[in-house]
């Protein structure tokens, strides 16, 4: 299948202390729908429904298992987006900011675009501030 744009990007980021992080986004995989969650830190990490943290939980020497719905099937009754909504028009109504600032979201989207000119020109972006 041939597609406009890159169909599977990994954006590296570095932030000013030093952290690091990775997002990966891929649509060309021939299987089902899935959406796989993976938190690796220093203090633990999540797989999907599943923690693991030997320094917060002591003693632990596997996955602890969560039990709760995965956002892998395509029902996305389950999801947080009616809630958004609600939250949104709330807000508005109210005169108050969201809980996640207009500003925040604008930040993502410029990390959003430099990952996709990163990807695009092959060479590392800069962010300020």
């Amino acid at each position: 299948m041939a597609y406009e744009y890159a169909p599977t990007l990994v954006t590296l980021v570095q932030f000013e202390d030093g952290r690091c992080g990775k997002v990966t986004s891929c649509i060309e995989v021939n299987a089902p729908y899935m959406f796989p969650i993976l938190l690796l830190g220093s203090e633990g990490t999540i797989r999907n429904n599943q923690l693991y943290s030997s320094r917060k939980l002591p003693g632990q020497t596997n996955f602890a298992t969560i039990p709760t719905i995965l956002p892998d099937s395509g029902d996305v009754t389950h999801h947080p987006f009616q809630g958004e909504i609600n939250h949104f028009v709330d807000c508005l109504e109210r005169g108050v900011d969201s809980s996640v600032p207009i500003a925040y979201a604008a930040r993502i989207m410029e990390l959003c675009y430099a990952a996709e000119e990163s990807a695009l020109s092959g060479r590392s972006v800069r962010m300020e501030g």
